[in-house]
């Protein structure tokens, strides 16, 4: 599983991007920076909740993924995985949630009277997009 520590780190440093980017954003308005941390806590918090719950219902938002993937791709590849399957589904179910934070306050600085609830929403479809790709590359490398 030599894909694990690689996908680990892209997730941690989506993590130390968005932190970058609200602190960056902290010399404009005080109101704004305050909203861009608040923005950041809570997606940080819904990234853990859509980890957490992952795990708890173990590996179906990843083995949605695969299966998303394997049509895409046009070949049986999860018949040939087998049983390796559902760790790489546990694995995916960790990882495709972390883009959130950096897409959410990426959003939020970009445009500083959008409403938060849709900054939350375009950083869960970052990471919807973040856990496709992972996915597949993933699956390739079966």
């Amino acid at each position: 599983m030599y894909w694990f520590p690689i996908a680990a780190a892209i997730a941690i440093l989506s993590r130390v991007w968005a932190t970058r980017l609200a602190r960056r954003q902290q010399g404009t308005a005080p109101e704004h920076a305050l909203r861009l941390r608040r923005i950041l806590r809570v997606s940080v918090i819904l990234a853990v909740v859509l980890a957490g719950g992952g795990i708890l219902l173990l590996g179906i938002p990843g083995a949605l993924f695969m299966e998303l993937v394997d049509g895409m791709l046009g070949r049986d590849v999860l018949s040939r995985i087998g049983d390796g399957a559902w760790p790489l589904a546990l694995a995916i179910s960790l990882l495709w949630p972390w883009p959130a934070p950096l897409g959410a306050v990426a959003w939020a600085a970009s445009r500083p009277n959008a409403r938060p609830l849709l900054a939350y929403l375009l950083g869960v479809g970052l990471a919807a997009v973040y856990g496709l790709i992972v996915t597949a590359v993933m699956m390739a490398l079966q």
